[in-house]
C-alpha cells in the first residue's frame, strides 16, 4: 500500500508541474507561406509582428541579417516573442533571380537559402556585374536564368538540394516574377529604402539597421 501511495504522489506531482513545454519550444521551426508568397517565421501568436522588406543585393540588408540574427532569430523568434515576415524587394535582375530561388526552396529551405545568399552576396554581385548585356536580351524569366547561372546562384541552389530541372522550373514562373515585381512597386511608396520595417503593421520610419530597430521592438513588447 505504501508503495502505491508513493507512486500516486509522484504522479500527482507531475500533474501540477508548471507548463514549460510551450516556453521551451523553438519557434524558428515554424515557417509558413502567405497567400502573397512571402514567408513568416515564428509563433503565429507572437506579441510582436515584424515585417522585413529586404533586397538580396543590398549590403545594408546583409549587415542587418548578420547583426540581428543572434538576438532576433536566435532569441526573440526562438522564444515566440516575435514573428518575422520576410518580403523580398526585387530591385534588379540578380535580386529577382535570388528571390525566386529562395522562395522556391519552400518553408524548410527558405531561411537556409536566404542566409546562404547573403553570405555569398559580394561574390554574386561581382559575377553578375560581368555578365555581357547581350546575354540579357531575352524575356524577364530568361534574364533570371542568366543571372542565376552566371552569378553562381544556381550553384548555391544546387548545394541546397535543387536540381537543374527544378531551378529551370522555378525561374520560368512568370506569374511569380510578376507577383514579386508588383509587391516591390506596392511597397516602395511607404518603405523608403532597404532594409525597411513594419512593427505590428506600422512603418518604422527612417529605421534601416538593427541598432535602430531593436529598441522599437522592445518598446512594442519584445523583451
Amino acid at each position: 500500500m505504501s508503495r502505491l501511495v508513493a507512486l500516486l504522489s509522484v504522479a500527482l506531482a507531475f500533474l501540477f508541474l508548471p507548463p514549460t513545454a510551450e516556453a521551451q519550444r523553438d519557434w524558428r521551426s515554424s515557417v509558413t507561406r502567405t497567400k502573397a508568397g512571402d514567408y513568416v517565421i515564428g509563433n503565429p501568436g507572437a506579441k510582436v509582428a515584424l515585417t522585413e522588406y529586404i533586397s538580396f543585393t543590398c549590403p545594408a540588408c546583409r549587415n542587418f541579417v548578420e547583426q540581428s540574427s543572434p538576438a532576433l532569430r536566435g532569441d526573440l523568434v526562438k522564444r515566440g516573442v516575435v514573428r518575422v515576415e520576410i518580403r523580398n524587394m526585387t530591385l534588379n535582375g540578380l535580386d529577382m533571380a535570388a528571390a525566386m530561388l529562395a522562395r522556391c526552396a519552400g518553408p524548410t529551405g527558405f531561411i537556409p537559402m536566404h542566409d546562404l545568399i547573403y553570405t555569398n552576396q559580394s561574390a554574386l554581385i561581382d559575377r553578375a556585374g560581368r555578365i555581357r548585356p547581350a546575354f540579357l536580351a531575352g524575356s524577364p524569366t530568361e534574364q533570371a536564368k542568366v543571372f542565376a547561372a552566371q552569378s553562381g546562384l544556381s550553384d548555391l541552389a544546387k548545394s541546397r538540394g535543387m536540381t537543374d530541372a527544378s531551378i529551370d522550373q522555378c525561374l520560368s514562373n512568370q506569374a511569380e516574377l510578376d507577383r514579386l515585381s508588383a509587391a516591390t512597386q506596392a511597397a516602395m511608396p511607404r518603405v523608403h529604402g532597404t532594409p525597411g520595417f513594419e512593427i505590428n503593421g506600422q512603418v518604422a520610419h527612417d529605421v534601416h539597421n538593427w541598432a535602430a530597430l531593436r529598441p522599437l521592438l522592445a518598446a512594442a513588447g519584445a523583451k
